[in-house]
């Protein structure tokens, strides 16, 4: 990821997880992408983005989170 972002958006696009972010100038760097169930632990030190459902019936919920 770039070293200079910022999160847009965490959603579900056609069933799969996506992130949106926008892109300042600057180096990469590898960041660490949780896609957490409702009641998981949330690891310390991360960047909650959002939320969004999943399943036929929108019965999964998934947080996002970046490290």
């Amino acid at each position: 990821m770039p070293t200079n972002w910022r999160p847009l958006r965490f959603g579900n696009q056609n069933g799969d997880p996506m992130l949106w972010i926008e892109e300042h100038e600057g180096g990469k760097t590898v960041r660490l992408i949780y896609l957490l169930f409702t009641g998981d632990f949330i690891p310390l030190g991360v960047r909650y983005v959002g939320t969004d459902f999943f399943g036929a019936s929108k019965e999964l919920v998934v947080h996002c989170y970046v490290g």
